[in-house]
């Protein structure tokens, strides 16, 4: 269900012949270990040469990561692993998660609202927003684990690296990891001098951006740095009710942080961090309610929540009843510290934080100007963890990492609905005799039963959960030979978890079960074992080969009260993955190209199924799932001025067994898994006269047909789309002053984001659609 101005082979071609993107792993210093996945310590130091006008000779130089928890090249780690620096992720403009999607072969980021996305790794996705539910794929910020859904999305500024891990992770990252892992490092204080930036641009839907940085060494033992961001931009579809535009940015972001050498041996960095977005809810757009006198437009395969063969366009202004009323509101804040201890041929660390989450959404679940279902998601969250370890390096065939942590959160997570009963009652539930949508297929509006409700009511549930986590874990890599190693590792993780649900005695429980008024608590504790066994070949000094065993865990689920405070625990995940790769360096280091083979087996695989009693969904282990693919990812420095970039993911990603609802859909193809996804680019320095320099940057990302529901439906799915990023940038002499034009879905494709969403489970699904072409103007001064 795509429609564009110009086809995904024009688009493509396009970039071919003009822009693209710089190779995704651009030079950086050294980054040395602590937290994992993080770096204390010195990251990237000041100005670097591989922003716009860097157009001197090119190597493809080594990232240094630490995916395996100790420093290590790039292209010496034997797993599947995308890194980008900072440096890099300025030049193709990106600072969120959803353009780093783009860059990392099977990834997917959908970001409905800030606090409401879902993250896919290989087909599999990160889990939901609900207090009781474990998220499948950990996001770290400077070694603190971030994974909780409303606070995962950070925007990425002054980044010094960004590390995409697939495939369970969770012998060295531990829970929450079944799936993958992403780890952030921001830029750390840099004592090598006093350097900063500034930029400021305007861009279409009267948006603005502005940014600073400053990095200040006050003495040889302590630096500061100092860093801002800010973006607003106005909604891109218009709410007839009101006249106004939905969809909006309005983020602010900051970051303050301190490195002090304590010693020659010991140096300790502290971080602050915080985020405030603001702005309209989710856009949601009612795909079986027109606007006020605007008809239906087109069909499509609405089995089996649509009772009509008629949709809205998912692209025309949408009209909600809640107008301004309809808001999100996040706050988010943390602290964290990093101590790093050098003793001989061991590093010590200390890995700690705290962070604040609050969260508010009220959107229009219908996403239509009738009055039918409103609700509200509001989250508390209070965590800290700490970790300690030691890294052992001393230079010969062995090396290591032990450790072991304690993580503990407490989130409050309230949802309430507010509704028409009468409406609901016989418009929309399946269990009513009246079963009928509230808008006829000739557009009038379909007569509401007086069943005696009031015309409003409310109802709510609190949920509590408090979780406090343990791991200990040990991993090692050996040469057996000087061309072939092993690597094994494993971690115990206990988990000790409550819940304590309150519904309202009010409740009428149309929707939320309604129970007794009292506070319901229930608790249980859950193990696991994780191991992994890697073995990987030298076959020379460019070329490796590695094959893995590894495994991934999921805490169980306890339920939410409702009628009953007797309902099952659901049973915890489980997966394997078996994973053959090679990483290579061709033509004198011009060329890195990698790539993999995998296969994931899923055991007890827990999703939502709908619930009979009240028609929404709760968590359940439904069976078994699969994944197989392919990947490749590349950079190629094809002259001195001109570099290309690309990857690809070819995956089938599906349930093996899988029965909700009374529906079988064993064989049916797992939800945002494109088969096909591939990105091209490439960036190009051109010297000009006086030592200016003109850059451009871009890159196209193609997806093939993806679903956004387990029925697989027609109608619940997005055709094949291409999109494409581009920015020319204009430098002076030495870089001092650049002025960025950009374009953010260069040609305008029409693309669904998604389907479904809140509004199917009441019989009102809702469209999601992407976002327009933006273009901006930015001017930028470094000192």
């Amino acid at each position: 269900m795509s429609r564009s101005r110009y086809p995904a082979s024009v688009s493509t071609l396009a970039l071919l012949l003009a822009l693209a993107a710089p190779a995704a792993a651009q030079p950086t210093a050294p980054q040395s270990t602590t937290s994992g996945p993080t770096t204390s310590g010195p990251t990237t130091s000041g100005p670097t040469s591989s922003g716009p006008g860097a157009a001197g000779d090119r190597e493809i130089e080594e990232i240094v990561v630490t995916a395996q928890l100790r420093a290590q090249p790039l292209q010496d780690v034997p797993m599947p692993i995308n890194a980008f620096t900072g440096s890099f992720l300025r030049d193709v403009r990106i600072d969120d998660f959803e353009g780093l999607a783009d860059l990392a072969p099977g990834l997917e980021v959908l970001e409905q609202t800030v606090q409401n996305p879902t993250i896919v790794v290989r087909g599999v996705s990160s889990g939901g927003s609900a207090a009781n539910i474990e998220n499948r794929i950990s996001v770290f910020q400077d070694g603190i684990s971030i994974s909780r859904a409303q606070g995962a999305l950070q925007e990425l500024f002054d980044v010094g690296q960004v590390e995409v891990l697939k495939g369970p992770q969770g012998t060295l990252y531990g829970r929450g990891s079944t799936a993958g892992a992403i780890a952030v490092a921001s830029a750390r204080p840099d004592f090598d001098g006093t350097y900063g930036s500034v930029s400021a641009g305007i861009e279409e839907f009267d948006g603005w951006t502005g940014g600073a940085m400053l990095n200040v060494p006050v003495n040889d033992r302590a630096a500061l740095r100092v860093a801002a961001t800010r973006h607003y931009r106005d909604g891109f579809i218009k709410n007839l009710e009101n006249g106004e535009p939905t969809g909006g940015t309005d983020m602010m972001a900051g970051r303050i942080s301190g490195t002090v050498r304590l010693s020659d041996a010991v140096e300790a960095t502290l971080i602050l961090n915080g985020q405030r977005d603001r702005g309209n809810s989710n856009v949601f757009k009612a795909v079986t309610i027109p606007t006020r006198g605007g008809g239906f437009s087109g069909s499509g395969d609405n089995t089996p929540w649509n009772r009509l063969p008629f949709r809205t366009d998912p692209f025309a202004p949408m009209q909600s009843d809640l107008g301004d009323a309809s808001y999100l509101r996040r706050d988010v804040a943390g602290a964290t510290l990093l101590v790093d201890a050098q003793l001989g041929d061991i590093t010590l660390s200390s890995i700690s934080g705290y962070r604040y989450l609050k969260s508010d959404d009220y959107f229009d679940v219908d996403g239509s100007y009738l009055y039918i279902v409103n609700g509200l998601e509001d989250t508390d969250l209070d965590q800290y963890s700490t970790e300690l370890r030691a890294a052992y390096d001393g230079g010969g065939r062995l090396t290591g990492v032990a450790g072991l942590s304690l993580f503990r959160e407490s989130t409050d997570y309230r949802i309430a609905l507010d509704y028409d009963p009468n409406r609901v009652a016989t418009l929309v539930l399946a269990s009513s005799p009246f079963y009928r949508l509230p808008v006829a297929a000739n557009g009038a509006l379909n007569p509401v039963l007086p069943l005696g409700f009031p015309a409003r009511v409310g109802e709510e549930g609190l949920t509590e959960s408090d979780t406090t986590s343990y791991s200990v874990y040990l991993d090692g890599s050996y040469r057996i030979t000087d061309s072939l190693g092993l690597s094994a590792g494993l971690r115990y993780t206990f988990d000790d978890k409550s819940l304590a649900t309150t519904r309202p005695i009010s409740n009428l429980g149309l929707f939320i079960p309604t129970s007794t008024g009292d506070r319901r608590t229930r608790s249980a504790d859950f193990d696991a074992f994780q191991p992994r066994v890697v073995l990987d070949y030298r076959i020379d000094e460019d070329a490796k080969v590695y094959a893995s065993v590894t495994t991934g865990y999921r805490s169980g689920v306890i339920p939410e009260a409702g009628r009953t405070n007797s309902d099952p625990v659901t049973d915890p995940e489980y997966v394997i993955s078996y994973e053959a790769g090679a990483r290579t360096t061709w033509l004198d280091g011009r060329l890195r190209l990698n790539g993999s083979l995998y296969y994931y087996d899923w055991t007890d695989f827990q999703t939502q199924v709908t619930d009979p009693e009240t028609n929404l969904p709760v968590s359940a282990a439904a069976g078994e799932a699969s994944a197989f693919g392919f990947e490749l990812e590349g950079d190629f420095d094809l002259t001195k001025a001109l570099r290309l970039f690309g990857n690809l993911n070819l995956m089938q990603a599906e349930y093996d067994s899988f029965v909700s609802g009374g529906q079988d859909f064993t064989g049916n193809t797992m939800t945002r898994s494109p088969k096909v996804r591939f990105t091209l680019g490439a960036q190009a320095d051109i010297e000009l006269p006086a030592g200016w320099t003109l850059t451009a940057n871009g890159y196209a990302s193609y997806r093939s047909r993806q679903y956004y529901s387990d029925e697989n439906t027609a109608l619940e799915s997005q055709d094949a789309f291409t999109l494409v990023n581009a920015n020319l940038v204009l430098a002076t002499p030495e870089e001092g002053m650049t002025v960025t034009l950009y374009a953010e879905n260069l040609f305008d494709v029409e693309y669904l984001a998604d389907v479904g969403n809140t509004g199917r489970s009441f019989g009102i699904p809702t469209w999601v659609p992407g976002h327009p072409r933006v273009i901006g103007v930015e001017l930028g001064a470094r000192f």
